[in-house]
């Protein structure tokens, strides 16, 4: 709708780096072990299937660590009884772990520990997780979506969901795995210093228009990226 387009605004979410992190594993009888990390709920668009069947494919190719884990944060949904019947066919029970109720600090020791954070989604309205792993300097592989290049721009790895996709998924994390840590990205675009101006300019803005006879009145409306935090 380009009429529309023209009299939007958008303002980003906040997105700071959480400086407590945990001390101890909110991973249940973790020994050490090397894990890959997701950040999704259990709905169709976070391809939560797709990430453990290429989870599965690169331990029988043993093209990681044998003693890899797959840790999902995120509460349950539409998905779960699906999720989890895949998790028993592929004989992958113990091997992933899905965690929820997790406090920011027990995130933050995830963002930290894991090989990389690896999101798949087919389509999002902002890529909340993707931001947090890189302010907390966590490698990221990620679905080549138009919201994930909007906020990861060249710090992640992109796939392209077509074709193989498996493969695909399967040899960015490998590539990704071969490279060094990164350290933590800055994202000021997300700072809350930035956005407040941005919402002091609207308001500003709104006031003033109102103050304009009837037919000047501002008429634009106001486009927020939708945050996805939900209860992790």
């Amino acid at each position: 709708m380009p009429a529309a387009g023209r009299k939007a605004i958008r303002i980003y979410n906040c997105v700071e780096g959480e400086a407590l992190c945990a001390i101890d594993s909110p991973i249940p009888g973790w020994q050490d072990e090397p894990f890959l990390l997701c950040v999704a709920q259990h709905r169709r668009n976070k391809n939560i299937p797709l990430l453990l069947r290429t989870f599965d494919l690169l331990l029988r190719r043993r093209e990681i660590d044998r003693r890899t884990k797959l840790v999902v944060i995120g509460i349950g949904g539409p998905e779960s009884r699906r999720i989890h019947r895949m998790v028993s066919d592929l004989g992958l029970r113990g091997r992933v772990h899905f965690l929820k109720g997790l406090s920011e600090p027990e995130l933050q020791w995830c963002y930290a520990r894991c090989e990389a954070l690896v999101t798949p989604s087919i389509t999002e309205g902002f890529g909340l997780p993707v931001a947090e792993a890189l302010l907390a300097g966590c490698r990221v592989v990620c679905s080549d979506i138009p919201a994930f290049r909007e906020v990861g721009g060249n710090h992640c790895r992109f796939v392209a969901l077509r074709g193989d996709e498996e493969k695909a998924l399967a040899e960015a994390i490998v590539a990704t795995l071969q490279q060094p840590a990164q350290p933590p990205v800055a994202l000021p675009q997300f700072s809350s210093s930035l956005l407040a101006n941005q919402y002091l300019g609207l308001y500003h803005g709104l006031i003033a228009s109102n103050a304009l006879p009837h037919k000047a009145r501002f008429s634009g409306s106001l486009h927020a990226a939708a945050t996805e935090r939900q209860s992790l």
